[in-house]
């Protein structure tokens, strides 16, 4: 009797196996590096007004993206990984995983962190950053591989980035400080990456990818570049130097640290070995984590950047200058721009009748007068502007001022200028909004900004930030403390100049 037998079925992987397969594919040790500088981006804009919730939104959004782009490296590389003695294992050349579910797993991990970034955090800005490091690393240094030698130039510009995801999630913009960060990460990549192209150059070779160490039998080429890019590392972690944001410890801290990187890239230059170019590795990936330590230390302990909590506050490093004007106080006094000359005061915009947000701005700078100790603080005022002065005289503004019990000498209440030329002496001057409604109702006659103007000694706005609270509840609260102490922390910089 005959028997049937089936074609036997091809062995499904272990769900151990298919795990560890999709682990791979985001290469963790990788992920993890990319996640320990956007923390260092991100403690660095923040210093002591680090919160914990916004920072692991951070990580896990970018954690998706890192993951995803990961996925997409590997699959765009799946030909090249096969000729390779290092990644002929991985789970698209070795057959383990179909070339379309990568794809699929990639870009599901890259969408999500995208849109997490940018619903999870209150500026979009470092949902951009993501973005654009995805885009740079898979759709333009991967490719470049097997075409230029300029390759790991190219890059070490997405390498660089995720430092500038945590900056940018932590203040909403790109500042200098982040500028000089990326610059660090960006010179350290090439010594670093060109070690290990020299360490695995046969590999490459095999692989089709351009590589300088592939093209340089005698690596007179590879260690000049090492070099050379050391040097230049060395002078890009300088940078802060130059913002006034580090002392001499941090001085001696960055000198030692390149010293010792550029040691073992002189040490290659006269033995051009692989056991040379593996010290030259261990270097950077010391060097690495120590010049963040320095940074952070540095940035937490001795000049902590501004962060805005909520996403609409101030721009940072900005000075406008406060055009001239002359406006009556509630006293009936003459109030000029040069009067306020030598005085760091705060500007708020509102108008007496106001339903709406011009109560709780009125109430944060009666806070502020409190906290600030403006009655014992011969350098410091408090200025508000009615956008309605047409109805705000300086009787209505004094019934309005006492209500808060302001300050009849420190705390300003000024009027007295036609609304078409105080509307453009604030949108022009100040950069805030102010104009007449559409459709004005009782109260709500008139738009206009909720925002907090810091003006230094010489008359230049040197800030903004938001007077009103966002939302209800702890973490509002906890919000708009946060923009509170940055605020005092601005005023308190700016009398010390």
């Amino acid at each position: 009797m005959k028997v049937a037998v089936s074609p036997t079925a091809p062995a499904v992987p272990a769900l151990s196996q298919r795990l560890a397969d999709y682990v791979e594919l985001t290469k963790p040790r990788i992920a993890v590096m990319v996640l320990v500088t956007v923390a260092a981006g991100y403690l660095m804009a923040t210093g002591v007004n680090a919160r914990l919730i916004p920072l692991l939104h951070t990580l896990i959004g970018t954690a998706l993206v890192a993951g995803g782009a990961s996925a997409w490296n590997m699959w765009v590389e799946r030909g090249t990984d096969a000729r390779m003695r290092r990644t002929a294992n991985r789970p698209l050349p070795a057959g383990r995983l179909h070339h379309i579910e990568v794809v699929v797993f990639g870009t599901a991990l890259a969408v999500t962190g995208v849109n997490y970034l940018y619903h999870a955090l209150p500026s979009p800005a470092a949902a951009a950053v993501a973005a654009l490091t995805f885009v740079t690393y898979v759709a333009v240094y991967t490719p470049l591989k097997t075409q230029t030698v300029f390759n790991t130039h190219v890059g070490a510009i997405p390498g660089a980035l995720p430092p500038v995801i945590g900056w940018c999630a932590a203040t909403g913009t790109v500042g200098w400080d982040a500028v000089a960060l990326f610059l660090v990460i960006l010179f350290w990549q090439l010594p670093h990456f060109m070690a290990i192209a020299w360490m695995y150059r046969q590999d490459y070779a095999r692989a089709g990818h351009r590589m300088i160490p592939v093209d340089d039998p005698t690596g007179r080429k590879t260690s000049r570049s090492m070099f050379a890019w050391c040097v230049v590392l060395v002078a890009a972690s300088l940078l802060p130097l130059g913002r006034g944001r580090m002392d001499w410890v941090y001085l001696v801290g960055a000198m030692a640290l390149g010293a010792f990187f550029l040691r073992s890239t002189l040490r290659f230059r006269a033995d051009r070995t692989e056991r040379q170019a593996r010290q030259v590795l261990k270097a950077s990936i010391l060097y690495l984590p120590a010049m963040m330590a320095l940074l952070l230390v540095h940035s937490v302990g001795c000049a902590p950047a501004v962060a805005p909590p909520t996403g609409t506050v101030r721009a940072a490093d900005i000075s406008i200058p406060v055009p001239d004007f002359t406006l009556t106080e509630r006293s009936g006094k003459k109030v000029s721009r040069d009067d306020l000359k030598g005085k760091v005061w705060v500007a708020s915009f509102v108008f007496t009748r106001c339903n709406g947000p011009c109560p709780q701005v009125t109430a944060t700078m009666a806070r502020l007068q409190k906290e600030l100790d403006l009655k014992n603080s011969s350098d410091l005022r408090l200025v508000t502007f009615t956008v309605d002065p047409d109805q705000d005289t300086p009787n209505d503004l004094k019934e309005y001022a006492a209500r808060y019990q302001a300050d009849p000498e420190r705390w300003l209440f000024l009027t007295g200028m036609p609304e078409a030329e105080l509307h453009k002496l604030l949108h022009d001057g100040f950069k805030v909004t102010a104009q007449r409604a559409a459709k004005p109702k009782l109260g709500d006659e008139f738009d206009h900004s909720s925002r907090l103007a810091i003006v230094d000694k010489d008359g230049n706005i040197r800030g903004y930030f938001d007077g009103l609270r966002a939302g209800s509840g702890p973490d509002a609260e906890a919000d708009f403390a946060d923009n509170l102490t940055q605020l005092r922390a601005k005023v308190t910089g700016l009398l010390r100049e």
